[in-house]
């Protein structure tokens, strides 16, 4: 999706507040009409600046990551297995069902899920905001939910299975830091799965949770 040419002109002023004050800006946004809509150059620039415009207008495109987080926009039944102990490998996890409606935010740029169900028999609720990072080109992820008090974060790259392999860590109630890892995979266009890993004490990943996402609307 390609930004208008008022989109263009918006941004450029806004990266111009720092270069050339505000005088430039608004006469940047005056000569709007008489400037070609896919131009954003701003009069009076040194070829510095101008490059530096450039650049932001650049960082500032959507490109396939963005079009693959966009896909995810609708309404999901979750269905969810926790699994509460590694050294118990047979024991079954428990399950559970929830929904996460997924929306696409800023022209594309980013995801926003709203969660809601239940874990551990008690009423879960949680909201990520997901983008691809195009200066670092690195997937970015911020969670928050109603069993914590703290934000997590994670980032990682796409992988062959459609989705995204990310990585983060948090400190846990006992004051312990887990490094953790989330695996998603893209079943078909209207199924997917999310896996959460957990690094134990010998460098392997023990799989914590499975989510199995269904498109229902």
């Amino acid at each position: 999706m390609a930004l208008t040419g008022k989109r263009l002109i918006a941004g450029a002023a806004l990266v111009a507040v720092g270069f050339v004050g505000g005088s430039m800006v608004s006469g940047a946004l005056a000569q709007h009409t008489q400037q070609d809509e896919g131009s954003h150059e701003i009069p009076g620039m040194t070829q510095e600046q101008q490059e530096m415009m450039d650049a932001w207008m650049k960082a500032n495109q959507l490109g396939p990551q963005h079009e693959m987080l966009a896909e995810k926009a609708g309404t999901w039944t979750v269905t969810m297995k926790h699994w509460m102990d590694p050294n118990q490998p047979n024991q079954p996890p428990q399950v559970s069902q929830a929904t996460s409606t997924s929306k696409s935010i800023m022209d594309g740029r980013y995801v926003l899920d709203h969660f809601e169900g239940t874990t551990m028999g008690m009423p879960f609720s949680g909201m990520g905001l997901t983008g691809y990072d195009n200066i670092n080109q690195k997937f970015k992820t911020v969670w928050i939910d109603n069993f914590s008090t703290g934000m997590f974060f994670m980032e990682g790259e796409g992988n062959d299975q459609g989705g995204m392999t990310l990585y983060g860590k948090m400190k846990d109630p006992m004051g312990d830091m887990q490094h953790m890892k989330a695996v998603s995979t893209k079943l078909g266009p209207d199924q997917e799965r999310f896996e959460m890993f957990k690094k134990q004490p010998d460098g392997s990943w023990w799989k914590e949770m499975e989510m199995d996402y269904k498109r229902s609307n």
